[in-house]
């Protein structure tokens, strides 16, 4: 966990945030959950289409986003 948090941190997250804590201990058993998250942060980044990364990686935890897989269009 501690590796994710430091690249949560590399992209801008707040990794100190209370919720965003929170949400990564509810989750602690669905690594897979909170990994896909990441890249879709990572994803929507390199797209220019996040303002808020700690808002944003909040929002995919809680709601399962995943990077769009472009092999599946």
């Amino acid at each position: 966990m501690n590796d994710l948090l430091r690249e949560l941190a590399s992209y801008g997250v707040n990794i100190y945030d209370p919720s965003l804590r929170q949400l990564c201990y509810e989750y602690i058993n669905d690594y897979e959950r909170i990994k896909k998250a990441v890249e879709a942060l990572k994803e929507a980044l390199e797209q220019n289409r996040v303002q808020n990364p700690t808002a944003f990686i909040k929002a995919a935890i809680r709601n399962g986003y995943e990077p769009y897989d472009s092999s599946a269009a």
